[in-house]
């Protein structure tokens, strides 16, 4: 019997576990990257109870393979403590999308509407990803028309497949931060700029572009660019994520560097603003105040991210987050 169960068991309660997952750094490619900081757990019975919300009053944490469970927001008396089994980015996407995203024979509904017929995917995400060159904007379009007609049918199964997910990976990512700064801009642009389906498309593959262009336009030193971008993004991660989250900690933390490194007092004042924020949420998150978010975020600082010397990317550090 237990031959037969624990497939399921497996299924059902593992968990990834993530190192400060939400930071923008890692170690060298080379030398294992982000495998060194990530990986997968079979838990207790006490995890093994929370539920999945898409509204969730619990966020988990990982350092190694010891995780923490942390709420998010006050909690009443009695309440059912639940945390998300998907991404927090995705959990303003509609029911539908949510539950193919879910993939574990769950169907989610929409808060707006209890009758919301959902689908599921019984292909699993095994069978997400069509070649992602599909969804370059230079192919999507007027490469598919000149495809062979033998090969239409299984380009068009394919599409239909991808479409259910999101399209901007990890894999994807860097593929695009791979490129030349000179050559990613236009790319993100044109991307940034294609009309937005409800019905296919996820609003977190332009949120994870914006990412990726302040990141562009930081680099090109462009940094009243980037600061636009950083700021939007934050602005969509403070509307979907959960009120407490450490990725508004990260992007708030980008946005004050990036801001700093702007011209002018206005600049000042945002990079001070939204310095005090991140380290007021990180506390919250993880107490310890600033000593402890200093100690977490101290490979992020060091971090080339702008053509400006890390000596003078410490001193705004000092100035922004105290010593």
């Amino acid at each position: 019997e237990i031959t037969a169960r624990l497939p399921y068991i497996v299924r059902y309660n593992v968990l990834s576990m993530e190192t400060s997952s939400e930071l923008f750094v890692y170690p060298d490619v080379a030398k294992g990257g982000m495998a060194n900081l990530a990986g997968t757990g079979l838990y207790g019975l006490e995890v093994s109870y929370l539920n999945h919300s898409c509204r969730p009053n619990v966020s988990r944490y990982c350092i190694g393979d010891v995780m923490f469970f942390v709420t998010n927001r006050a909690i009443k008396a009695g309440e059912e403590l639940c945390f998300s089994y998907i991404e927090h980015e995705v959990l303003c996407e509609n029911a539908k999308k949510r539950s193919m995203l879910l993939d574990m024979d769950f169907e989610l509904q929409d808060d707006d509407d209890e009758n919301d017929a959902n689908g599921k995917d019984d292909e699993g995400p095994a069978k997400k990803k069509a070649r992602v060159a599909k969804k370059l904007p230079s192919t999507s379009k007027h490469d598919k028309k000149n495809n062979d007609d033998s090969d239409s049918d299984d380009d068009d199964d394919d599409a239909d497949i991808e479409e259910n997910y999101p399209m901007i990976d990890a894999e994807l990512q860097r593929e695009i931060m791979a490129m030349p700064p000179n050559e990613r801009m236009p790319l993100l642009d044109e991307f940034l700029q294609q009309p937005f389906d409800p019905e296919k498309d996820y609003q977190c593959d332009k949120y994870q572009l914006r990412i990726l262009k302040a990141i562009t336009l930081d680099g090109l030193g462009k940094f009243d660019k980037a600061l636009v971008e950083w700021e939007t993004a934050l602005e969509f991660a403070i509307k979907n994520y959960p009120t407490v989250d450490e990725t508004i900690v990260a992007l708030m933390v980008q946005a004050a560097l990036c801001a700093q490194n702007c011209y002018g007092n206005k600049c000042s004042k945002k990079a001070k603003r939204h310095a005090k924020k991140a380290l007021k949420m990180h506390d919250t998150l993880f107490g310890g105040g600033t000593k402890r978010f200093l100690k977490r975020y101290e490979k992020e600082f060091a971090c080339s991210l702008r053509p400006i010397p890390l000596v003078t990317t410490l001193k705004h550090v000092r100035e922004l987050f105290g010593e």
